[in-house]
């Protein structure tokens, strides 16, 4: 089971003392909490910075199919459906809050 205040506080805790841009916490279900900058946005998708690997698969970037997020802005974001394309995870944001606002 996975306890959802503890995963916020550990991806708040790691990205306060700065050892990275993202982190990710796997849990149970069949989605991710990722807290991350958003780099850049398309018609249809948002791209946030991401470098590490996923299920075994190298990842340099997440694809969010989503229109909510603002470029350069950071985002902890819930992540479900997701596959790999190439070095890109692609998923969609079932919630999301924004950073430092």
């Amino acid at each position: 089971m996975c306890c959802v205040a503890h995963t916020v506080e550990l991806l708040l805790i790691w990205h306060y003392l700065g050892l990275s841009d993202l982190a990710i916490k796997l849990c149970m279900k069949n989605y991710i909490y990722v807290l991350s900058l958003c780099t850049d946005k398309k018609r249809d998708r948002c791209e946030f910075h991401f470098n590490g690997f996923y299920k075994g698969h190298k990842i340099s970037r997440i694809l969010v199919r989503s229109q909510v997020f603002e470029v350069g802005e950071e985002y902890l974001f819930q992540l479900s459906n997701m596959n790999v394309e190439d070095t890109k995870l692609v998923g969609e944001c079932l919630k999301h809050k924004k950073l430092f606002n």
